[in-house]
């Protein structure tokens, strides 16, 4: 009886645990996993596993400069924020930001693949979004929203500044047969070629 009830509690514990890892959800169309704050915004950019389940933001997120410094919860070598999507794993879900902003996001790295999703692929879906105020800096395929794109892209807007070496856009470093929809950005962008 004693095991059973240990057994019993266990179990419990794991599932409370792992609900804990987004403000609630189960990763479906039907019942996306929710992003409430910053802390599951970390744990969807650390866990490549789930880059192909729903999602739904539902309130705006803000980033703190302390985020970003020695000892902060991104700090990450000084790189910042890490891109949802890279090349060893796209993000192939739905990301539905439900109209809130997700602002001042930093990123400063030197590969290829930048942005809050670094790439992409084809069945992949983000709407209703918008990064404001970000500071994304990086090598190739560098965007404020998506380093590159193959997916579907609706309703969404960027602000900020994008910089590093090619192929860089403030919503989009490279766009690969994606379709975007009712979407503008405006900052600046520098780089030195396919810059737009």
């Amino acid at each position: 009886m004693k095991h059973l009830v240990l057994l019993v509690l266990t179990l419990i514990f794991g599932f409370a645990l792992n609900a804990q890892n987004y403000s609630g959800g189960s990763g479906t169309t039907a019942d996306p996993y929710l992003i409430g704050n910053k802390t599951d915004l970390k744990y969807l950019s650390e866990n490549s596993g789930q880059w192909n389940s729903h999602f739904k933001q539902t309130t705006d997120i803000h980033f703190t400069a302390a985020d970003f410094v020695s000892g902060g919860d991104f700090y990450n070598a000084g790189k910042g924020f890490r891109p949802i999507g890279n090349l060893s794993t796209i993000f192939s879900g739905f990301y539905d930001g439900d109209r809130h902003t997700i602002d001042s996001l930093f990123i400063s790295d030197n590969v290829t693949w930048v942005g809050s999703f670094g790439g992409t692929g084809g069945n992949a879906s983000i709407a209703d979004l918008a990064i404001t105020n970000c500071n994304v800096s990086s090598n190739n395929m560098v965007g404020g929203l998506i380093g590159l794109h193959m997916g579907t892209m609706a309703r969404c807007h960027v602000s900020g500044s994008v910089s590093g070496g090619s192929k860089l856009g403030l919503l989009i470093g490279s766009v690969q047969g994606g379709n975007v929809f009712d979407c503008y950005s405006k900052g600046s962008v520098a780089g030195n070629y396919h810059v737009g």
